[in-house]
């Protein structure tokens, strides 16, 4: 499996760099991208102290996982997710369902844009930036702040594959793909801004916010041990339910093609 995943990612960064003038427009976006989240940032706290208690610095923790996720989503997710349902629309998807791969890590991973590999190491400058401005945090808490990052990384994943499933059944996913979109920009800010039925939403049905607060959180030493669990509960759930789903529709798949 390793060996057919690391054949996938070799043939997309090959595919990406046959085109240069591309390559360099990639780059110019993704900074522009990263400086255009992060400005409101500095706007905002030029007239005050803080947010929900949480400092610029902290927030632009946040922020660095935010372009991160969307770096994930623009690189991996979206491209991958696209392709597939043209596949099921038009009836080549029955292609990937002959090779000898198990079928979803094929259409997870068979296309790469390069252009979110800029967007990741602009999160990566950010979060490094931000960090060195707090104080020195124990390693206990970085432990848990990238377990937490890497169960965000697989709840993200498995609300494409919800968005990917539906596509088996509706074909047209396009306003469900633009939901999910728009959803994210919630995980922008510290999840205490929300309140009520938005916090809870945000928290648990779509976790945009969870998967961006909860890995600062445990980093900045505000989390409890409740609050980690929460985090890695909704990757393992997320996935096992993505996992089920997927099996679910290819047993209700019928070739367009047929």
């Amino acid at each position: 499996m390793l060996k057919s995943v690391a054949a996938l990612l070799k043939l997309s960064i090959i595919t990406g760099l046959q085109y240069r003038s591309n390559f360099i427009l990639d780059i110019i976006g993704s900074l522009f991208r990263a400086f255009s989240a992060i400005a409101p940032i500095w706007l905002v706290y030029l007239h005050i102290d803080n947010i929900a208690g949480w400092s610029q610095f902290e927030v632009l923790i946040i922020m660095a996982i935010f372009l991160f996720y969307t770096g994930l989503n623009r690189a991996i997710m979206e491209p991958n997710l696209g392709e597939c349902v043209e596949g099921i629309r038009q009836g080549t998807f029955d292609l990937i369902l002959m090779k000898p791969v198990d079928a979803q890590l094929l259409v997870s991973l068979r296309r790469i844009e390069l252009g979110g590999i800029w967007s990741i190491l602009s999160a990566v400058i950010v979060a490094v930036f931000a960090v060195q401005q707090l104080p020195v945090q124990p390693t206990s808490q970085w432990i848990w702040f990238f377990t937490l990052l890497l169960s965000g990384i697989a709840t993200l994943y498995s609300m494409w594959m919800f968005a990917l499933c539906s596509a088996f059944f509706f074909v047209r996913v396009d306003n469900l793909r633009f939901l999910i979109w728009t959803a994210s920009d919630a995980g922008r800010w510290p999840i205490q801004v929300y309140s009520g039925w938005l916090r809870l939403l945000f928290l648990t049905i779509i976790p945009v916010g969870a998967i961006t607060s909860l890995p600062t959180m445990a980093l900045l030493g505000k989390s409890t041990l409740q609050w980690n669990l929460l985090g890695i509960g909704l990757g393992v759930l997320f996935v096992t339910i993505s996992r089920i789903c997927w099996n679910h529709s290819l047993r209700h798949y019928s070739s367009a093609s047929s």
